[in-house]
């Protein structure tokens, strides 16, 4: 069977945007560049990266020039970054360089890409017909950064001073066509046949709802410095596209879910992007299992890391940000004896969802969790380094409050140690925490999908709410983002006796880099 063809994107951009004005004083593009897209002004969250070094295993670093023609055209008609490959060939120089960060799977492999369905929830609509053309369709994609750009217009429509802006390295794209894109349990080994939405048993399907789900998210979650320690409001977008088992199988053949019957009543797709609320501002719950603690997501495990001038003004929300401490990497991760240092593990859950005016769900349920295996940082509170010493390569770029996984793999600490595990990886030689061999890159994440509720009956099919999700409205207002739900009223585990979903895990590591990949990431 061969693999469709990619629609035309913007994903990759390898032209330079040098704009004219015509006589009538219409921005006029380069041959073959819309007149919108040249003359599109930069977002905040365009420009903000730049190489740490020079030369990556070999290869040369790109420029941040040749990287900031990697962009999309968000629904504000503003210039976002959006994914790109950890490695590429700059045409100024027709050299492959790197980027020395990652941002997960490419979205274009996605069924929902393939689809149009991202493409239709985060176009700009340049001639304001209000439907999707074949031009403004090949500059629309993840626009990463434009949730924050909202969430600027919002808190200035209520009178606050703040801002919640993110960097580049943290968006992370993860998503499922089938069950070969998953971590465990699979179910089928049949490309482009949807994820199995039910319950299993021992590996085994034991209530299977009939549903079969696509599914990509995006979030920010960087785990190389210290912005997750105080700040909850980190951007996600969901997207799903669910069908009935009978409508997919009459479409797999041709590996492509555009060609797929969409007849059941309980087919449904959402599209949400917000600035979602991981827990409360100004803290953050300590990773338990390391201090040798089986409990998790506990009250007692709060830590306060202090407001920052932003972070008051952030409303709290359902989920957290589970991340390891300084007492819980002397307790397990130095270990003594022949004893295995625990994991630098982070977890991330969100119940994402909208409400309306009146609190009421319209969507719920798409309970998500990201989490990473190898993160590069720990909270090292300064009080602690003071007494310790902290032990690192760089005291220039040990940030406040912030340890280094890296750092502590050669440290020793009362003849306890670092055993084992990715502290292995390059032991021979002392390595930095930002060198791409080192152990901790945060290239190790999973990504749990689960499908939505919807209460949407007699509801639009597009909705405008705060960055949050809240305050639902059928008509847009400052800093609102617009969200895509099906009129339905679906709630899948009704199909499964009542008995709660499976949340199922794409688990990778995001090495095509290809060694070229460090931190920050």
């Amino acid at each position: 069977m061969a693999r469709p063809q990619f629609r035309s994107a913007a994903v990759v951009l390898i032209v330079v945007l040098a704009a004219s004005t015509a006589a009538n004083g219409r921005v006029q593009g380069p041959q073959g560049i819309p007149g919108w897209v040249a003359g599109a002004a930069p977002s905040h969250a365009m420009s903000l990266w730049k190489p740490r070094h020079a030369v990556l295993n070999g290869v040369p670093s790109c420029t941040p020039g040749f990287h900031d023609t990697f962009f999309v055209i968000g629904p504000d008609g503003l210039r976002y970054p959006t994914w790109h490959p950890p490695r590429a060939v700059d045409p100024a120089t027709g050299v492959e360089c790197a980027f020395g960060h990652e941002h997960g799977r490419d979205p274009r492999g996605s069924q929902l890409w393939r689809t149009g369905q991202i493409q239709r929830a985060l176009y700009f609509d340049a001639n304001g017909d209000g439907r999707m053309g074949a031009d403004e369709e090949r500059w629309a994609g993840l626009p990463f950064g434009y949730a924050n750009t909202q969430a600027d217009v919002w808190f200035k429509a209520q009178g606050v001073a703040t801002m919640r802006h993110e960097d580049h390295n943290g968006h992370k794209v993860e998503w499922a066509n089938d069950e070969t894109d998953l971590a465990s349990h699979t179910m089928s080994d049949v490309k482009n046949a949807g994820v199995w939405m039910g319950r299993n048993g021992n590996g085994v399907v034991a209530l299977d709802s009939g549903m079969r789900c696509f599914f990509l998210g995006k979030v920010h979650q960087g785990s190389s410095t210290p912005d997750a320690f105080r700040h909850n409001l980190h951007e996600v977008m969901f997207f799903q596209d669910c069908r009935h088992q009978q409508d997919v199988e009459r479409c797999v053949d041709a590996g492509d879910l555009s060609t797929c019957p969409d007849t059941h009543p309980e087919n449904a797709r959402v599209s949400l992007v917000t600035l979602h609320p991981f827990g409360a501002s100004g803290g953050f719950t300590r990773f338990a299992p390391l201090c040798g603690v089986e409990r998790r997501l506990d009250p007692q495990d709060r830590v306060s890391a202090g407001h920052s001038e932003y972070s008051p003004h952030y409303p709290g929300g359902d989920g957290d940000r589970e991340i390891p401490t300084r007492d819980c990497v002397e307790r397990g991760f130095l270990v003594a004896g022949t004893a295995f240092s625990g994991n630098a593990y982070e977890a991330w859950p969100a119940s994402l969802g909208i409400r309306s005016t009146d609190g009421r769900p319209v969507v719920a349920g798409p309970d998500l969790l990201f989490d990473v295996n190898d993160a590069v940082r720990y909270y090292y509170p300064e009080a602690q380094k003071a007494l310790r010493g902290y032990q690192r390569l760089r005291p220039e770029l040990a940030g406040t409050d912030l340890g280094y996984m890296q750092d502590a793999c050669g440290e020793t600490l009362e003849s306890r140690r670092a055993r084992h595990g990715l502290c292995d990886i390059g032991a021979a030689a002392r390595l930095e925490w930002d060198d791409p061999r080192a152990g901790f890159r945060g290239i190790n994440r999973g990504m749990y999908f689960k499908a939505a509720i919807l209460d949407n009956r007699s509801g639009p099919t597009s909705w405008y709410t705060d960055p949050f999700g809240n305050r639902a409205s059928r008509t847009p207002f400052p800093g609102a983002l617009r969200q895509f739900v099906s009129a339905r009223q679906v709630d899948y585990s009704e199909l499964i006796k009542g008995l709660p979903l499976d949340p199922r895990v794409a688990m990778r590591v995001h090495d095509d880099g290809r060694g070229t990949v460090h931190a920050p990431n």
